[in-house]
C-alpha cells in the first residue's frame, strides 16, 4: 500500500512510538487523525491539515465518538498501550484490568468499528503494535505479557478473517525501544535492568520506520528492532535455556524487594 494521501488514524499519538509513527507517515504524504488523552501534546504533533481527537481509549462512549468524527479511514494504528509491572501473584489487579482494557479491548474494539468500511471497499490495512514480551512472557511484568498475547492470537485471527477481503493486518512486536514505557506504567516497580536504555535498544524513530515500512510492503508482522526477533527465535529453539535466565532475573528481583 502506498502511504501518499492515505487517511491514518494513530492512537497513542502524544508520545513515544505513537508520535513517532504520526511523524513517519506525515512525511511519507499520509493525512493523519491522531488521538490521546493529552490534547496539548496532539496539538504541538499535528499539521494545519490534521485532525485530532483527544480522549480516554479505555472509555467505550470514546470510542463510539472517535469512530464516528475519524470517518473512514485507510489504516488503523492500534499504538495505545500501557504496561504494569509486577508478578502474576503480586500485579495490581486495577490496574491489570485498566491495562486489558486498552491493550486489548480498545484495539479490539476499534478494528471493529473501523474494518467493516476496509471490508467493503476491499482495501485497507491495520496494525496492531503488541510486543516481544507477547511471544516470551516476562515474569516481572507477567499480565502485560498476557495482555499482549491475546492481541498476538486476535491478531492472528483476524488477519485471516478478512485476508480474502484485501485488508492487511500487521503485528509489530517491539523489544528495547527508549520511551518513556516505564514512566508511563500503570503499576508496580521498573526493574534495575530496565532503566537504562542497552545497546540492543531502539529509538522510537527506528520503530516507526519499520511500522511504515511493513504498511507499504503489505506485511503480516514485524520485529523491532532485529534484537527482539532474536530474543523471540531463542526462546523457541532453547525454552529451557531463556526460561532458566528469566527465572534468575526474577529471583534478584524478589531478593531486591525482600520476597
Amino acid at each position: 500500500m502506498e502511504i501518499r494521501g492515505k487517511r491514518i488514524l494513530v492512537t497513542g499519538a502524544s508520545e513515544g512510538i505513537g508520535a513517532a509513527c504520526a511523524r513517519e507517515f506525515a512525511r511519507r504524504g499520509a493525512r493523519l487523525i491522531i488521538t490521546a488523552r493529552r490534547e496539548e501534546r496532539l496539538l504541538e504533533l499535528a499539521r494545519p491539515e490534521d485532525q485530532v481527537i483527544a480522549g480516554d481509549l479505555t472509555l467505550p462512549d470514546f470510542r463510539e465518538r472517535l469512530a464516528r468524527e475519524a470517518g473512514s479511514v485507510d489504516v488503523l494504528v492500534n499504538n495505545a498501550g500501557a504496561a504494569a509491572f509486577g508478578s502474576a501473584l503480586e500485579a495490581d489487579e486495577p490496574a491489570t484490568r485498566l491495562m486489558f482494557e486498552l491493550n486489548l479491548f480498545a484495539p479490539w474494539n476499534l478494528c471493529r468499528l473501523f474494518a467493516p468500511a476496509m471490508k467493503a471497499r476491499r482495501s485497507g490495512a491495520i496494525v496492531n503494535i503488541s510486543s516481544a514480551a507477547g511471544h516470551v512472557p516476562l515474569p516481572w511484568m507477567a499480565m502485560y505479557s498476557a495482555s499482549k498475547s491475546a492481541l498476538n492470537s486476535m491478531t492472528s485471527a483476524l488477519r485471516a478473517e478478512v485476508a480474502h477481503c484485501g485488508v492487511n493486518v500487521i503485528a509489530v512486536w517491539p523489544g528495547y525501544i527508549r520511551t518513556r514505557f516505564g514512566e508511563n506504567r500503570l503499576s508496580g516497580s521498573v526493574p534495575e535492568f530496565m532503566r537504562n536504555p542497552t545497546a540492543v535498544a531502539a529509538s522510537a524513530e527506528q520503530c516507526a520506520r519499520a511500522v511504515a515500512d511493513a504498511v507499504e510492503r503489505g506485511a503480516s508482522g514485524v520485529f523491532t528492532p532485529f534484537s527482539a526477533r532474536l530474543f523471540v527465535y531463542a526462546h523457541r529453539l532453547l525454552p529451557g535455556v531463556v526460561e532458566k535466565e528469566l527465572a534468575r532475573r526474577q529471583a534478584a528481583i524478589g531478593k531486591m524487594s525482600g520476597q
